[in-house]
């Protein structure tokens, strides 16, 4: 083929094929597709020929958008621009609209929604329904990746009705898709829904199209997940995977997300664990990081894998607050910009006006208030999201609060049961002879070493301690005469426990630890008819 396109007299032709070839090879061969606009390109610099040269860059940046790659996606837009490359209007609206889907998949989704507009505003300025069909498109991904769902809800409407007037093969599958799906969402009206999706699975251009009909398949099984329905989600999403496989194209994370969720409903841990694992090296962006990782963590809470849990808990945090971070920085990032745009109109103003000293010095006050306004503005957002970040913060440290108090009783429950193998031994043993009473207390100190409940011991007063700072240097503080196994009884009695559960955990008969108890009252000078476990959370 290689040959029979160099063969080709007419060079504009060629470069033009190269760039159609590239095209093609965008969302399947990422290298394949940069060798043919490397190509073009060089061809289109010897002859020279602007509108290849222009093609070319325009290919390669989808291309690294495709790849990832954003920021020399975007830097190579500006290139474009800077060069002069742009022959006509709606080459400008193809720019703004190329530069808005690359903020969009960076998830800057402001700043994308500004492109888009610009591109809107020439398009139905230039009478051109197919590039309003594409913004309105894009409008409704932007809105619904803000969640205004319906805002993008009219979007895709709008953008369905003018494909079905435009009769646009290409687009109108995508934008029926977009409608349908957030119709269902939305309205749940099934019934008009099953009906657009039966127009969609039959239209030759999805079927054609492995990358739009994965797409669909993917937000079946999304709506399915959302009414639990498990198997026909598992079921959309494997056949998400299976035309993003057979085709070649990159795999979605969102696929291995949304089977680790089928999964862990249907208490398959194993698979989740190990679509979520996926999942995670497919995923490039904070939000997606955060989701999967607190799923991990309600996980492995439910497997009572306490460490995991916590470490998983931490891991949300972290993305959390990397993303609230990310915020904070686009929004100063976007007043600098916004205060340098300020700046400049004002110097050209100035230097036009530089007679008039009273105009001038009502610019420099309508900077100086605009610059007030502006920075007030990120004043109010920065201590939002530092509100939101500590609100998130309390959240967090109460299930990790909890988590604890499931340890600390996970712990006694513990205690109280390797007490109760040593009572059962003391008990089989006790009627036997007393000649044989040294082998027997040999038998029952290597049982209580075997059984570590001086650890477990040490383990629960560890984690009572973290959950109750500073209770026991108080109690030993203001009542030293208490003994150690006073202490353990405060402790315990502080948590509420039953006479029963207290003479369990601590190995001793109901009636000592009636007398302890009462022990205890006297030395903490408590009045008649006080009760003890309210006077230790107190303390």
């Amino acid at each position: 083929m290689q040959l029979s396109l160099e063969q080709e007299k007419n060079p504009k032709k060629r470069i033009d094929t190269y760039i159609l070839i590239g095209k093609n090879y965008t969302q399947k061969n990422a290298q394949q597709a940069l060798f043919w606009s490397n190509k073009a390109e060089k061809e289109a610099k010897a002859i020279p020929y602007q509108a290849g040269l222009y093609e070319s860059y325009k290919l390669r940046s989808e291309i690294l958008m495709e790849m990832n790659q954003i920021d020399s996606s975007l830097a190579l837009i500006e290139f474009i621009v800077e060069q002069e490359l742009i022959a006509s209007t709606l080459e400008r609206a193809d720019i703004y609209n190329l530069k808005g889907v690359t903020l969009l998949n960076a998830g800057r989704i402001e700043e994308a929604m500004e492109q888009f507009n610009l591109a809107l505003k020439i398009y139905r300025s230039e009478n051109s329904k197919t590039g309003v069909l594409l913004i309105m498109i894009n409008l409704g991904n932007c809105f619904y990746e803000a969640g205004r769902a319906q805002e993008a809800l009219n979007y895709f409407k709008d953008a369905y009705e003018l494909a079905l007037e435009l009769e646009d093969k290409k687009k109108f599958p995508v934008a029926l898709l977009n409608y349908a799906m957030l119709s269902l969402y939305l309205e749940e009206d099934t019934e008009k829904v099953d009906q657009l999706l039966k127009g969609i699975q039959q239209n030759s251009f999805i079927q054609d199209n492995e990358y739009i009909l994965s797409s669909f398949y993917q937000n079946l099984a999304v709506f399915y997940t959302q009414v639990e329905r498990w198997g026909k989600a598992e079921e959309h999403y494997k056949l998400a995977l299976q035309t993003l496989a057979a085709s070649g194209l990159s795999i979605d994370a969102g696929i291995h997300s949304g089977l680790g969720q089928v999964y862990l409903h249907q208490k398959n841990y194993p698979r989740a664990i190990e679509n979520y694992n996926k999942a995670l090296e497919l995923s490039t962006k904070h939000s997606q990081f955060r989701l999967i990782y607190n799923d991990l963590a309600r996980l492995y809470a439910q497997l009572n894998n306490i460490d995991s849990a916590e470490h998983y808990w931490e891991l949300t945090y972290e993305e959390m607050r990397k993303q609230e971070e990310e915020n904070a920085q686009a929004l100063v990032l976007k007043s600098k910009n916004n205060l340098e745009l300020i700046k400049k109109e004002n110097e050209i103003a100035l230097l036009a006006a530089n007679a008039k000293s009273e105009q001038l010095q009502k610019r420099i006050n309508l900077v100086i208030i605009i610059a007030l306004i502006i920075f007030i503005a990120l004043v109010i957002q920065v201590a939002y999201l530092i509100l939101q970040r500590k609100k998130k913060e309390l959240i967090l440290k109460d299930q990790e609060l909890e988590l604890k108090k499931q340890k600390l009783t996970s712990l006694s429950l513990r205690i109280n049961q390797k007490n109760q193998v040593l009572k059962e031994f003391e008990a089989t043993v006790s009627k036997q002879e007393e000649k044989i009473s040294p082998i027997v207390n040999d038998a029952k100190i290597a049982l209580k070493n075997s059984l570590r409940i001086d650890e477990d011991w040490k383990e629960f007063e560890l984690y009572f301690n973290d959950l109750n700072s500073g209770f026991y240097d108080k109690l030993k503080s203001s009542y030293p005469d208490l003994t150690n196994n006073e202490l353990k009884i405060c402790s315990l009695s502080k948590l509420r426990f039953t006479l029963k559960e207290i003479a369990q955990t601590l190995f001793l008969s109901v009636d000592s630890v009636k007398s302890a108890r009462y022990r205890i009252r006297k030395k903490l000078k408590m009045e008649k008819g006080e009760d003890l476990s309210d006077f230790l959370n107190q303390l």
